[in-house]
C-alpha cells in the first residue's frame, strides 16, 4: 500500500497543528501553577492539548489510507514549524545551525516522500 497524495497532505496538516499546540503548550507552560484549578483556567495549555489530541486524530485518519514507514517521516516537519513559529510568536533566536537543520529536515522529509509516493 503505496502513500496516496491526500494522506500525505493530512500528514503535513497534522505536523502543523502538532508544532501550533506546543507553542500553545510552551505559552501555558510559562503560566503554569499546579493545583487542579488553575490548570482548568490555563487557557494556552488547554487549548495546546486539544490541537494536540485533534493533530493525532488526523494521524490516525492519514496512517489508514498509507505506509507507516513513508507518512511517518512528515510529521518531522513538524520541527520546522515549531522553529519558525517560535521564532514568529515567542521571539526566540534561529541561528545558522537552526537553518541548516531545517534544510536537512526538508530534504530527508522530500527524499522519503518522493521514494515512498
Amino acid at each position: 500500500m503505496k502513500a496516496r497524495a491526500s494522506s500525505i497532505m493530512i500528514v503535513v496538516s497534522c505536523s502543523l497543528l502538532v508544532a501550533t499546540a506546543q507553542i500553545f503548550l510552551k505559552i501555558g507552560a510559562n503560566k503554569i501553577v499546579l493545583t487542579p484549578l488553575a490548570l482548568l483556567q490555563n487557557s494556552p495549555l488547554l487549548l495546546g492539548f486539544a490541537l494536540y489530541g485533534a493533530g493525532m486524530l488526523l494521524l490516525l485518519s492519514a496512517l489508514r489510507q498509507g505506509e507507516l514507514s513513508t507518512l511517518y517521516p512528515f510529521v518531522a516537519l513538524s520541527y520546522i514549524w515549531v522553529s519558525i513559529m517560535a521564532f514568529i510568536f515567542l521571539g526566540e533566536s534561529l541561528t545558522l545551525l537552526h537553518w541548516m537543520g531545517i534544510v536537512f529536515i526538508f530534504g530527508g522529509v522530500s527524499a522519503i516522500g518522493r521514494g515512498g509516493g
